[in-house]
């Protein structure tokens, strides 16, 4: 499937996602944005160690993109019209038709499994009786020796094959108690009440003025973006650092084939570090095998500055 920019985000209450399987690989691909999957997966509902889509960027993610003309903006509230009568009816025959097709297919592949497995059994009683009717050779054939004669087995009646195959292969769930599988639609697309053409915003500057969008606000957010920015730009993949107590951690490649390089922390350019908090960041990063990293923004050179802390001490 081709893809062409730009892809649809989703604002739902304040929060970026993507449900397009295709637009998330583009993204991860071409353009080193990872995100994070927050759904759950259909067959494995119970657990909460992997998850699907949809995809939740963050806010400096999104904020990159829409600036790239990448993205654009999906006010999903306003995207969705209550929907029809007609419209409702016609989605619950779908998903009937759906569920009837489903018990079709159930049931021709339970009868071509009893069918496999009568030819089987049958094929298994001939080979049985040819070998039965070979002389063994070696032995003496006198008359006085009877030899044990077996019958032939009369063919099994339709009845004597569903009992030898219930006998033999683990028992069937009737139709009456099929459970059919549920597709959950990843997208509204497809749906008649849905339309976006009057709710989708392809740039900041509209996005911010229709309040749909206004991160970066504050001076720290604007400084934590261009140091994101920045790093990304450089070629770098970029995730969240929380579970290492930073801001980011930044990969020189894929997160899935490279492990993490550095443990990025923004700080104010003219706020004062505590030497305790040098010592311990360098410290965690090099136990997780890390460079610590401090960036702040030069206003008067309009640059990002790095400070980089390994920890050396014995």
């Amino acid at each position: 499937m081709s893809l062409k920019n730009p892809f649809k985000v989703h604002i739902v209450d304040n929060k970026a996602l993507v449900y397009d399987a295709d637009a998330i690989h583009t993204l991860r691909s071409q353009y080193h944005i990872v995100g994070s999957l927050i759904g759950t997966l259909p067959q494995l509902p119970m657990q909460n160690r992997f998850y699907g889509l949809p995809l939740k960027l963050m806010q400096e993610e999104v904020t990159l993109l829409l600036s790239k003309g990448v993205i654009t903006l999906i006010e999903d509230r306003s995207a969705h019209r209550c929907p029809t009568d007609d419209e409702i009816d016609a989605y619950h025959k779908e998903k009937a038709d759906d569920e009837t097709r489903q018990i079709a297919d159930y049931l021709r592949t339970r009868k071509a499994r009893i069918a496999n497995h009568t030819s089987g059994v049958n094929k298994l009683n001939e080979d049985d009786n040819s070998l039965g009717s070979h002389k063994i050779q070696g032995v003496d054939q006198s008359p006085t020796i009877s030899p044990l004669s077996s019958p032939s087995p009369s063919p099994l009646s339709e009845s004597q094959q569903e009992v030898t195959i219930t006998n033999d292969i683990p028992k069937l769930e009737p139709p009456r108690g099929f459970s059919p599988s549920v597709t959950t639609k990843t997208s509204s697309y497809l749906f008649p009440w849905y339309d976006d053409k009057n709710c989708s915003h392809a740039s900041l500057e509209e996005a911010r003025s229709q309040l749909i969008w206004t991160w970066p606000e504050s001076d720290e957010d604007k400084t934590r973006y261009k140091v994101f920015k920045d790093i990304w730009e450089k070629g770098y993949y970029i995730t969240s650092g929380s579970k290492f107590g930073s801001d980011y951690l930044a990969y020189p490649g894929d997160p899935l084939q490279y492990h993490s390089q550095f443990a990025v922390s923004v700080v104010d350019m003219d706020a004062p570090i505590n030497p305790i908090d040098i010592i311990r960041e360098g410290r965690m990063s090099t136990v997780v095998r890390k460079t610590k990293l401090f960036c702040s923004w030069d206003k008067d050179k309009d640059e990002v500055v790095y400070v980089s802390i390994q920890w050396a001490g014995k």
